[in-house]
């Protein structure tokens, strides 16, 4: 049992780090890309 709680653990302290990894690349890649998302979501008028 000593194998998986030190998974679980693991992977509770790596959980945040990813959230924050894969959140910042979102951003960068909306922020890089031309155009505004909501106009691309939305269609035109």
């Amino acid at each position: 049992m000593a194998g998986l709680r030190e998974y679980i653990i693991v992977r509770l302290i790596l959980t945040p780090a990813m959230v924050l990894i894969l959140l910042t690349v979102v951003f960068l890649i909306l922020r890089v890309l031309p155009g505004d998302p909501v106009r691309a979501s939305v269609g035109p008028k």
